[in-house]
């Protein structure tokens, strides 16, 4: 997928934001899983992560809309995302009711099954390749 910065680039506007105030919380939004992407791009996602100290990530799965190059890429297995699914499993996770009553983590993995609430603590069970589910913790 195309980037939209260099990568030192994003380095250094964290370091002079920070450089201006102290205790600077930076975050980033990522699109993971699409088609293309190797795990020397995603370890490269996770190394500039940690570089710039970034705290407050959106994670997108990566899906193809109508109309766009993306659309015409195949599709191929993401054994990183049931990788990461199956991590959560037996954790207790903070899950935001959204107002069509789904619910998703922190890292914007949806959790079926849960109850209804502003915010909740969820255990999850289980999860089926790409939601996570959950019972009442």
């Amino acid at each position: 997928m195309r980037a939209l910065a260099a990568r030192a680039d994003l380095l250094q506007l964290a370091a002079s934001a920070r450089a201006l105030r102290s205790g600077l919380a930076l975050g980033a939004d990522f699109i993971a899983g699409s088609p293309t992407e190797t795990e020397e791009h995603l370890c490269a996602i996770i190394e500039l992560v940690a570089e710039a100290r970034l705290t407050l990530l959106h994670v997108f799965h990566w899906s193809a809309r109508a109309g766009t190059p993306a659309a015409r890429l195949p599709l191929l297995p993401m054994p990183l995302r049931a990788c990461f699914l199956a991590s959560r499993l037996g954790r207790v996770e903070q899950a935001q009711m959204e107002p069509d009553g789904v619910a998703h983590t922190a890292h914007f993995v949806r959790v079926g099954n849960a109850a209804r609430g502003a915010l909740l603590a969820a255990r999850v069970t289980r999860h089926d390749g790409t939601s996570l589910w959950a019972e009442a913790a």
